[in-house]
């Protein structure tokens, strides 16, 4: 009796650790998934990283022409005669206000 006895614990200790293993081989394999997925992710990341490299190298040079460009518009230049009109014209009328000065610039604008 007692050789039966320890028989069948031995026997259900066979069947606790073979459930045992089983659960953890099955909680390992989505686990794996999930990593070959992450890395699938990270690689189609890198791929489009790429692919934007060359995009980003011909913005990067059509800014520079274009901050290029404006620099060269933003040189000074002489001023035309209405600006100088403007120049002078707001130069006297410093200190006014509202209608006063709005009637000041008008009659200033229309002397020159």
């Amino acid at each position: 009796m007692m050789k039966k006895m320890l028989a069948s614990c031995v026997a259900l200790s066979f069947l606790i650790s073979g459930v045992a293993y089983a659960e953890t081989a099955a909680s390992a394999a989505p686990m794996k998934m999930e990593k070959k997925a992450e890395k699938k992710m990270v690689e189609k990341k890198m791929e489009e990283h790429k692919a934007m490299e060359p995009k980003a190298e011909k913005k990067m040079a059509e800014h520079k022409v274009m901050e290029h460009k404006t620099k060269e518009a933003k040189k000074p230049h002489e001023l035309t005669a209405q600006q100088m009109k403007m120049k002078t014209c707001n130069a006297r009328a410093k200190g006014m206000k509202g209608e006063e000065r709005k009637n000041f610039m008008r009659e200033c604008l229309k002397k020159k």
